[in-house]
């Protein structure tokens, strides 16, 4: 058994290379993943590879009622929420030459997305004693931003229902693809902010 035995993580973007690196890496560690994406082959496909304990909720991460159907399925499957690593993210906008609809799509998806499946996911982590919620976003060409600057005094509530909240950013943790996620936590925990 894994040290994650037991526990149910939801990851967004998990379709993707990175988010089905990090489905992959929570699953050999025991835990039971539920991931979320509108990339539906891709999703579709890993989750059939890693058969029983992966299951694939097709998410639109800027759609609320998609998220509580996220949420819903997760306790569903698993009976509970534990970890939410966010990666959703697009990549759309062009800098200086983005229009003004690009940024607030890509902030919407990038960002206030994953803090309001946070938001709706916390209550669920509480009744198992609280958990973990992790957000890898990018303020677009390469910018990012910690938690605390973002989510000012409601990151620190999301604190007090997961025992942890964090952001991971590229930029700060940069690795390769096949490194475990749960090596990047473990260098976050060590006091690198």
């Amino acid at each position: 058994m894994g040290s994650m035995s037991g526990k149910v993580a939801i990851v967004t973007g998990a379709s993707t290379l990175i988010g089905q690196g990090v489905v992959r890496a929570l699953n050999s560690e025991g835990a039971k993943v539920v991931m979320a994406d509108i990339a539906i082959e891709d999703g579709k496909a890993l989750a059939s590879e890693l058969g029983e304990g992966v299951t694939f909720v097709e998410t639109d991460v800027t759609d609320d009622g998609a998220l509580d159907a996220l949420i819903a399925a997760s306790v569903d499957a698993y009976g509970g929420i534990d970890y939410l690593v966010n990666l959703a993210s697009t990549y759309m906008d062009e800098g200086v030459n983005s229009s003004r609809q690009v940024w607030q799509d890509s902030l919407n998806i990038n960002l206030i997305s994953g803090q309001v499946l946070a938001s709706k996911v916390a209550p669920e982590m509480e009744k198992r004693g609280g958990g973990r919620s992790s957000t890898r976003f990018d303020l677009g060409q390469g910018r990012a931003a910690r938690s605390d600057d973002v989510f000012g005094s409601k990151g620190r509530h999301h604190r007090d229902h997961a025992k942890r909240c964090d952001a991971i950013t590229a930029d700060e943790y940069p690795c390769e693809l096949d490194q475990p996620w749960l090596d990047l936590v473990e260098h976050h925990e060590d006091g690198h902010q």
